[in-house]
């Protein structure tokens, strides 16, 4: 989702990691989750926290703390998931909380001197809120780092 022009608008789910805030897109939020155990598995990465059983599907949870260079902190009951659609598969986005659902104006990340911010593909855009920048995350990036860690370790199984 590049922004196009200056005015462009979009809803966005306000969240906190670690101090920090961070927004995805609302239309990617199916609910907001009470935290709840995930089951670990085996060769996923550190940022995998596992698979959780929702209303008959599973669903990958992730902590993105160590994706956007902080540090992830042991789970706490305090802490929600954000169930997420993502191309068509259920993912869970572990946050420390939610702080708020608005509407934003975005300013395309690509816009900005690269001499100052380095691009990611984590990152839609930007935007203010209580004079504050937030970045806009892209779910996509985060749900492909599971596939992109899995797929060599499965591969290395025999008989795959």
């Amino acid at each position: 989702m590049a922004v196009e022009d200056e005015d462009a608008t979009t809803d966005v789910v306000i969240v906190e990691l670690g101090r920090v805030r961070f927004a995805f897109p609302a239309a990617s939020v199916l609910e907001v989750l009470p935290l709840f155990e995930p089951t670990p598995m085996p060769d996923w990465p550190e940022h995998a926290l596992g698979v959780l059983e929702l209303r008959g599907r599973l669903m990958p949870l992730i902590d993105p703390s160590p994706l956007l260079g902080l540090v992830a902190a042991p789970l706490q009951v305090t802490q929600c998931i954000l169930e997420m659609e993502v191309d068509g598969h259920l993912l869970g986005v572990l946050v420390d909380r939610v702080e708020a659902v608005t509407r934003v104006a975005l300013r395309d990340a690509a816009s900005l001197d690269a001499a100052v911010l380095k691009p990611s593909a984590l990152c839609l855009g930007l935007f203010s809120w209580h004079d504050a920048p937030i970045l806009l995350l892209d779910p996509r990036p985060l749900l492909a780092t599971l596939h992109a860690s899995v797929q060599p370790a499965a591969a290395a199984l025999p008989g795959t």
